[in-house]
């Protein structure tokens, strides 16, 4: 699968100059826009209580640093990423839930907390679909950036399981991630074998095939490919 890359995830430093950080508003010269100005429709959360799981990418609100397509930042706003809907939902200030219109988002620095407790930061882009048919524009997470940019997408689904002493199905949440790579302005998905990359790397082929090697990779683990990449990044 090939998708050409937009062009939206493109961020000029004299836009990153001009715009102030602050909580919740963005800064441009002297006018002060805020989340609240340009989204008037509340969120209407569906509700899944027959459902195990979530359907969020964490269920809590966390801060978020947000890049819109038109170069509008706005820092530290409450935000949450509902995998299963791929939207981002915002909370103003008054709390009310507000979903951020499809496609308008760049790039997003999500701040959350590991598994040991200490505060991390995850990098999302959008601003292409992933196929075809598919109108939505969801957020990758960055695995590793560079000349290469490595990429996860996370959808959620629902799946049906049978229970021999439960009169209804059992319905769950379920992750299922593609890994898929941003290159020379193409976004492929990854495949599982070293050609693919040996192939998609040529430039820079007898390195790449060597790093193979003495590695004993097989592309089949989300972590080979990850150091592929990395590798790649550095020649």
């Amino acid at each position: 699968m090939v998708l050409s890359f937009s062009s939206l995830l493109q961020i000029s430093n004299g836009q990153q100059t001009q715009v102030e950080k602050t909580h919740g508003a963005s800064i441009q010269s002297t006018n002060i826009i805020h989340l609240d100005d340009l989204f008037k429709q509340p969120y209407k959360q569906n509700k899944y209580p027959d459902i195990k799981g979530s359907p969020f990418y964490v269920d809590d609100w966390r801060h978020a640093d947000l890049v819109f397509t038109d170069g509008k930042r706005f820092n530290k706003v409450n935000v949450k990423l509902n995998l299963y809907t791929q939207e981002l939902i915002y909370l103003s200030p008054g709390n009310i839930e507000i979903i951020l219109k499809d496609g308008i988002i760049s790039r997003m620095t999500l701040y959350d907390t590991s598994e040991t407790g200490m505060p991390v930061s995850r990098l999302f882009i959008s601003g292409f679909p992933v196929a075809g048919k598919d109108t939505s524009f969801p957020f990758f997470e960055v695995l590793t950036e560079g000349k290469a940019t490595l990429m996860s997408l996370v959808k959620k689904k629902i799946t049906e399981t049978k229970n021999a002493l439960s009169p209804a199905d059992e319905k769950e949440f379920v992750s299922i991630e593609t890994i898929y790579i941003l290159f020379n302005k193409e976004v492929k998905k990854c495949e599982k074998n070293n050609d693919f990359y040996i192939s998609l790397f040529s430039d820079k082929k007898d390195s790449i095939e060597k790093f193979i090697k003495l590695n004993k990779l097989k592309c089949r683990s989300r972590e080979d490919i990850i150091s592929i990449v990395k590798i790649y990044n550095q020649l």
